[in-house]
């Protein structure tokens, strides 16, 4: 604490490399300086919470540094803000921000802060998908999910050749290969090519 204060009284005389050195580690002279407004110390204290450096771990007091720095226009710190699962991530989502959505179906597709849970996951890349979020919507059809299936169910040629291959190959739910040639089937209606080479490609009594 005691060389941050020395720093810091170093910057206010423009001493460039004490800046750098005040903002490389947490300590309460950052925080002091982040409540004040000082965007890069809401960054750099963000980031002090994000990994528990010199300071106890707590993703939701980083995610809302991050969002203090942002509304100054940081940039890093919308980077950093949307890198991670947060409550205020979620909030975000369900405010209507596609990339919010995006990076919340990511946290619950990777588990990592908040419980896995491919479903949830799911239904937040298809919100972001309807707002034409490209990589949502890849992911969307890249593992089995209810939502995926309901798609299917709503007649979308590509949910069905998906959820024709999670059942082909038991990714997700139950190993099925009747189950998946009738999901082709109906992709091929709908003149989907992947689906009509799969169908032909294992046995089915649907033959």
């Amino acid at each position: 604490e005691e060389a941050s204060e020395w720093y810091q009284k170093a910057m206010a005389q423009g001493h460039e490399e004490a800046t750098e050195k005040f903002y490389s580690f947490y300590s309460k002279a950052l925080e002091k300086a982040a409540k004040n407004g000082d965007a890069r110390a809401q960054f750099e204290t963000g980031n002090a919470y994000l990994n528990g450096s010199g300071i106890k771990r707590d993703t939701e007091t980083a995610s809302e540094w991050f969002m203090q720095a942002m509304a100054q226009n940081h940039a890093e710190a919308t980077e950093k803000f949307y890198s991670f699962y947060s409550k205020a991530l979620e909030k975000r989502a369900k405010g209507g921000d596609a990339r919010a959505q995006f990076e919340t179906g990511n946290g619950y597709y990777n588990g990592n802060i908040v419980s896995k849970d491919n479903n949830t996951a799911a239904k937040w890349y298809k919100m972001a998908m309807a707002q034409g979020h490209e990589e949502a919507t890849e992911k969307f059809y890249s593992f089995y999910s209810k939502e995926l299936e309901k798609a299917a169910k709503e007649n979308d040629a590509r949910a069905q050749y998906e959820t024709g291959n999670a059942y082909l190959s038991g990714s997700g739910i139950e190993r099925d290969p009747e189950e998946a040639s009738e999901w082709y089937m109906k992709a091929m209606a709908q003149n989907h090519a992947e689906a009509t080479e799969k169908f032909y490609s294992f046995y089915s009594k649907a033959l």
